[in-house]
């Protein structure tokens, strides 16, 4: 269910208004999905590169880079 939400306000205003789904959008899988469904592998691939996002900071790497396509 809550991999078919698309847009992520309304994630982050599910997750302001209930703990559990607090809990469930800090799911790195969730923001995963979200960056693919929004934005080309390339896309994300230019971004991770650009950015140097790597598996030391990957406790929030899907949800940094989502916000970061978004600009």
């Amino acid at each position: 269910m809550i991999l078919r939400i698309s847009d992520h306000k309304d994630l982050e205003a599910a997750s302001a208004a209930w703990s559990l789904m607090a809990a469930l959008v800090s799911e790195q899988r969730i923001w995963r999905q979200l960056t693919n469904f929004h934005f080309t592998e390339q896309q994300i691939c230019s971004i991770i590169e650009k950015k140097k996002i790597t598996e030391t900071n990957k406790d929030k790497k899907w949800q940094k880079i989502y916000h970061e396509l978004r600009k």
